[in-house]
């Protein structure tokens, strides 16, 4: 359960060999066309008609279509008049058996059959992989020696990565708001402002689900709230600042954070707003990047979103909690020491605003013209930079992944003998990539995981060299890319060979 996509490769396809001895047919006088006429006459389902009765109308069909080498055997070839029959077993050597063109599937260097399992709608990735491993574990001790059953190429660690990214960003982020809003301003308004960014999260994940949007946990989705993850702090400090620094000036409790929330009201929703404008256009692009961006910015609107909702709606009523009154603490408490560096750092804060921020300010507004000039010229100058060729852009990067995957073409007409020898020069490669690994980096384990080969077509082979995670290694995939090959040598007659 839970599982509904399963795709076998690797297994050889099954035929059923009929071979007709010719003086058999001479003994009994028939030909190799009547051989022939009596498998495609007898091997087969007819349909007999329908039958319609007052509970609903019967289907008649005569079931005699053969599946198995004896069922073949037992086909009647003639009945004779004392009521014996002559089978085809009677005349041919009936055999289950395989294709001539052999497969060639091997992991690890052993042969191997391959069952991938992929995703289909809405399945949840994590729960189908865990179900998979549970399963391959249960499985195991079912098989008999000298059978193995291995899971590889689990493309779930790759997400499994990127969630735990964000929620080492997301406790980090909030971790850094908590502290710099403590230096300089209140404690407890500092932990308002930290929850914003949970809450903003939590509520875009269930307006996904009540909505019925086409989004789900996946690489790029968890990529959307790693990116907007810096964006939902902004509006929260701006609005929590104003408000702090109206209620120090007025200490009139709620009355003092509404006017300090309303004085940067239209300045913090426009600057949200067009965030959210900016993201709009892609979700029209075409195939290819629009899926991409159709799922990261539905994840960037919805917490952007519910961020602004937090911010005017939720955080204010939690503002009016927040007291100026100092209290009086024992001078050497932690308390109190903590207090003395908040107080340490407004001062310079303030010191650095009156001296530093405030004339540059000032001239700025003063010479307005030449500021937006230099400003202006400055842009293009950083615009400039990408078609000299000074700072290089690609839109969509290669990134060295932890998979070699090594595609092998041979010329129509090869026989299929070179493709499969080439492909076992592709393994040799491959394991002396890993020696070179051991030497270098006094490994014990080396860098390969897994080591797929397959070839099911006489001109075509894949080889799949499955690495150690880039964080449990030094050496780029690219780079060992470069050792595969050098370690390949030559390969006379190819088509073409892809590493990738």
């Amino acid at each position: 359960p839970g599982i509904t996509q399963v795709s076998i490769s690797g297994e050889r396809n099954y035929e059923i060999s009929i071979e007709v001895s010719d003086s058999a047919l001479r003994r009994y006088g028939l030909g190799f066309a009547d051989v022939v006429r009596a498998v495609q006459a007898r091997s087969r389902d007819l349909p007999g008609g329908k039958l319609r009765t007052d509970a609903g109308s019967i289907v008649l069909r005569s079931v005699g279509q053969a599946y198995s080498g004896d069922e073949f055997a037992d086909l009647t070839l003639i009945t004779r008049d004392d009521g014996t029959r002559l089978t085809l077993g009677d005349v041919a050597r009936v055999r289950d058996t395989f294709p001539d063109q052999p497969v060639l599937s091997r992991l690890n260097g052993k042969p191997s059959l391959t069952l991938e399992v992929d995703r289909v709608g809405e399945q949840d990735v994590l729960a189908m992989t865990a179900q998979l491993r549970q399963f391959v574990e249960r499985k195991r001790a079912e098989l008999p020696p000298g059978v193995e059953f291995v899971a590889w190429s689990d493309r779930s660690v790759s997400l499994k990565g990127r969630i735990e990214l964000l929620l080492t960003s997301a406790v980090q982020g909030a971790l850094l708001v908590l502290i710099t809003l403590a230096l300089f301003l209140d404690l407890s308004l500092a932990f308002w402002v930290m929850l914003g960014v949970p809450f903003s999260m939590l509520g875009a994940l269930l307006a996904i689900n009540a909505l019925g949007l086409p989004v789900s946990i996946n690489v790029m989705s968890v990529f959307g709230f790693i990116l907007v993850l810096g964006m939902l702090v902004d509006d929260g400090i701006v609005t929590a600042e104003s408000a702090y620094a109206q209620l120090e000036q007025e200490n009139q409790g709620v009355d003092s954070i509404v006017r300090g929330v309303r004085r940067v009201t239209v300045a913090t929703v426009f600057g949200v707003l067009t965030t959210m404008i900016a993201f709009v256009p892609t979700m029209f692009l075409e195939e290819g990047v629009g899926r991409i961006f159709s799922q990261i910015v539905p994840i960037v609107l919805l917490c952007l979103g519910f961020s602004l909702l937090e911010t005017k709606l939720i955080l204010p009523a939690h503002l009016r909690h927040v007291r100026i009154a100092q209290r009086q603490r024992n001078p050497g408490s932690v308390l109190a020491r903590i207090s003395a560096v908040q107080q340490a750092c407004v001062r310079g804060l303030q010191r650095f605003a009156e001296t530093r921020y405030r004339p540059a300010l000032e001239f700025a507004v003063q010479w307005r013209y030449t500021t937006l000039a230099v400003f202006l010229g400055g842009l293009i100058i950083c615009l400039a930079l990408l078609p000299a060729g000074i700072v290089r852009f690609v839109f969509f990067p290669s990134v060295p992944s932890d998979q070699i995957n090594i595609v092998l073409k041979m010329p129509q007409g090869t026989a299929w003998k070179k493709t499969h020898d080439y492909t076992l020069r592709l393994e040799d490669a491959a394991r002396s990539m890993d020696e070179r690994y051991r030497q270098q980096t006094g490994s014990e384990t080396g860098v390969i995981m897994e080591l797929m080969s397959l070839s099911v077509e006489d001109t075509e082979a894949k080889v799949t060299v499955e690495l150690l995670p880039s964080t449990e290694r030094d050496i780029t995939s690219v780079e060992l890319a470069r050792w595969l090959r050098e370690s390949l040598g030559e390969l006379s007659g190819v088509q073409s060979l892809t590493l990738n």
